[in-house]
């Protein structure tokens, strides 16, 4: 940057003049390699806030969401090995020294904790209460927890919940053929092509491509195009009847193509012909 030297990553004229590659980081010893921006393929469509130029996975703004749906699944994993039981509090036992205290608490643990102890009855003397604390997995309702995480990396991530197929998009009308369709089309519209033409923006710089042709993606083996693909076919066929349409009515044959592909119609001229022998006006047939 010309105007902002010492800070060019939000500068108006910054310029990128290179990339640095290190295999492993650059905290792993290995030495960097320096590449110019003609030689690298650089695709970032989710902005970094504190690096703009450098971009970054969606995958960053999730991980919360990734440690919460992990911690939840291991509390319910933990539930278990402690025998599916929730936690309890032992009140009132009678021990003359820590040492006879501690070997009651461990023959209590050996006994009653963990899965091969599940629903066994637990014996106390008299003046003993065992309490029970916490919540079991009814009430905290992990379902909930986790199916809410699910439903944010799945937003993060671009993909319908009914796409991926997790709890919350495997129930209720999001299983109906019309919305499944419907969220099919929109993940289409919305990520997958857009994001296509970008990529292909992106690695052009990397190949040849012709002056008169540009980078394209194959949809021939997408089932999840094949829906934009008959569209665009049916589309085709319309275009293609209202340019017949047009030349027929007299008008120049490539102002009717630019018309009808470019939809302005202020580009059509007329031939001064009419009817569908296109003949002057007058013309006698023998």
């Amino acid at each position: 940057s010309e105007t902002e030297p010492d800070d060019p990553k939000g500068a108006l004229d910054a310029d990128v003049i290179g990339y640095a590659y290190c295999n492993g980081g650059f905290g792993s010893g290995n030495e960097p390699v320096t590449l110019l921006p003609s030689e690298v393929a650089h695709w970032s469509p989710q902005p970094d806030p504190e690096s703009p130029e450098l971009g970054m996975s969606w995958i960053t703004p999730a991980i919360r969401n990734m440690q919460g749906y992990r911690a939840a699944a291991e509390h319910k994993l933990e539930f278990y090995r402690n025998g599916a039981t929730p936690s309890m509090v032992v009140k009132g036992i009678t021990a003359p020294d820590e040492p006879t205290f501690r070997r009651i608490v461990e023959m209590l643990e050996s006994r009653h904790a963990g899965l091969g102890n599940a629903y066994r009855t637990l014996y106390l003397t008299a003046g003993v209460d065992a309490t029970v604390v916490g919540a079991d997995l009814k009430q905290l309702d992990l379902k909930t927890t986790q199916g809410s995480d699910e439903t944010s990396i799945s937003y993060l991530s671009r993909v319908p919940a009914t796409l991926l197929g997790i709890s919350e998009g495997m129930q209720g009308s999001a299983l109906n053929a019309g919305n499944y369709g419907q969220s099919r089309r929109t993940f289409t519209d919305l990520w997958v092509t857009p994001t296509l033409q970008d990529l292909c923006g992106t690695f052009a710089r990397l190949v040849r491509v012709p002056d008169d042709a540009e980078l394209w993606y194959d949809t021939a083996d997408m089932p999840l195009l094949r829906e934009d693909a008959k569209d665009a076919a049916e589309i085709t066929r319309i275009q293609a009847e209202t340019i017949n349409g047009l030349v027929k009515e007299g008008f120049e044959w490539e102002t009717a193509v630019a018309a009808v592909v470019g939809q302005n119609m202020s580009v059509l001229k007329h031939t001064g012909l009419v009817s569908v022998q296109l003949q002057p006006p007058g013309t006698v047939q023998n």
